[in-house]
């Protein structure tokens, strides 16, 4: 992922993805009940994880690249 957002620069889009998918889940999550089959809750939980992860992902890279701009000039 990192190889892709740094040669195509599409972060933007990437992190809104991210953060659509993590709000979906987390939308998903709020609708368990006690009688949810366990399909339904890993379902859930791993969009959720790898939202985050992605989102959290982009973000430092923008970060780093913000840095590394900022240093350079």
């Amino acid at each position: 992922m990192h190889r892709m957002m740094r040669r195509t620069g599409k972060l933007y889009s990437l992190t809104v993805a991210s953060s659509c998918l993590t709000v979906i889940a987390s939308v998903l999550i709020i609708l368990w009940n006690k009688n949810s089959s366990p399909i339904h809750l890993w379902g859930d939980i791993v969009p959720q994880g790898f939202g985050m992860a992605s989102m959290i992902t982009s973000t430092l890279i923008v970060g780093r690249s913000c840095k590394r701009f900022c240093i350079r000039y």
